[in-house]
């Protein structure tokens, strides 16, 4: 078998790749959520001052709201890629099953006898 680079493609005509690139991210969704749920806490406990006790709060909420849309991005997104890519191989197999079914077929001789 072939190794996986890039510009290799497999025999249904997709680009093989080993490893998915991924963009390097500052703060993962995980640590938005993590740092929020420690504001959302440490607000709705008895803060020293009233104004930082609200401002806590209302960060750690943005925080959570934050989390929330990214992971419904990210859904759609995934989604959205393996559509793509299911409708790709759906259409390269019909292409197939096409030419396989146009090629004319030999003669068949006639029986001796």
């Amino acid at each position: 078998m072939m190794e996986s680079q890039p510009g290799n493609t497999c025999e249904l005509g997709f680009e093989q790749s080993s490893v998915p690139k991924r963009e390097a991210i500052l703060l993962s969704r995980s640590t938005i959520l993590v740092l929020s749920g420690v504001l959302l806490g440490l607000a709705l406990r008895e803060g020293v001052l009233p104004s930082m006790h609200s401002l806590g709060f209302y960060v750690g909420l943005t925080g959570l709201i934050a989390y929330l849309g990214l992971e419904v991005a990210s859904r759609r997104k995934h989604e959205r890629v393996a559509r793509e890519a299911h409708d790709r191989m759906v259409s390269i197999l019909n292409s197939r099953i096409d030419k396989h079914m146009a090629r004319p077929h030999p003669e068949t001789p006639a029986p001796v006898g």
